[in-house]
């Protein structure tokens, strides 16, 4: 019921330039080690940080965290975009990422939305594989 009501409410909220359909996120990560899900910038037309981006968490993984970090990248802008510029350097940005459980395995699910200052929603369909590599065969 309330994983409904906050998958209602960000369709409710959504910018009209919102995909319909969920970004598919695929990644593996160790037990205990941390993996980069996503990567979310929003600029203005002079490269600076166009206000913060939240984390709006609607199914959160079994096991495991998922969480924001303060980062930089450089951006992918369109040619015809105002801010194609912007490619050429750093900007900020954040990443989602994912922080395995030390006794975490298989495969964890997870769906949330990226809310930009501007009202826009990404909406992203996280699948995480957390796996041990098998262990050495013993030496006779």
């Amino acid at each position: 019921m309330r994983r409904a009501r906050a998958l209602a409410l960000l369709t409710l909220l959504a910018a009209p330039g919102m995909a319909a359909e969920p970004e598919k996120i695929v990644r593996s990560v160790l037990p205990g080690e941390t993996v980069r899900v996503y990567i979310a910038y929003h600029a203005e037309r002079d490269c600076t940080r166009s206000g913060e981006i939240r984390l709006a968490m609607i199914e959160p993984p079994a096991q495991g965290r998922l969480f924001l970090r303060e980062t930089t990248t450089r951006p992918g802008f369109g040619y015809n975009n105002p801010r194609h510029h912007c490619n050429q350097r750093e900007i900020a940005a954040v990443e989602v990422a994912y922080e395995a459980s030390g006794k975490a395995e298989g495969l964890q699910r997870t769906r949330y939305g990226l809310v930009f200052s501007d009202g826009q929603m990404r909406l992203i369909d996280a699948e995480i594989t957390v796996w041990a590599p098998p262990a050495e065969p013993k030496a006779e």
